[in-house]
């Protein structure tokens, strides 16, 4: 125990001789610990966690296709999507959802930030 106590007093004492270390050292950790906790966020709301839905496996994406002009993923419209509602016998529910990015108009400049939106249409 007398060995740690050396040993932080000289490791004090070394810090303040030469300050800048000492802001290097805690801006490091600092940012270590910062990353380290974000990784861990990600992982945890995305892989470890399970959706916040019942039965998330049940939960099916669709995607419009058009052979004919060769597009193979595509977004659905509003009508296909109410198409598929009215139709569909195989799935309890059907809503549709658009992800889309809000950019300001490069045409008439405005002070303006982009956005991320979700637009849910339920069944």
């Amino acid at each position: 125990m007398e060995t740690l106590i050396k040993d932080v007093r000289f490791a004090v004492r070394s810090f303040l001789k030469r300050p800048g270390f000492l802001v290097i050292a805690v801006a490091t950790l600092a940012l270590g610990i910062g990353a380290t906790t974000a990784m861990f966020t990600v992982v945890n709301s995305v892989l470890l966690r399970p959706l916040q839905f019942p039965e998330p496996e049940r939960i099916v994406l669709f995607y419009g296709i058009n052979p004919r002009q060769g597009i193979t993923e595509s977004n659905m419209s509003m009508p296909d999507i109410v198409d598929w509602q009215k139709q569909a016998s195989s799935f309890e529910q059907i809503a549709g959802f658009f992800d889309r990015i809000a950019r300001p108009n490069p045409i008439r400049p405005l002070p303006a930030v982009c956005c991320r939106s979700t637009i849910v249409i339920p069944t």
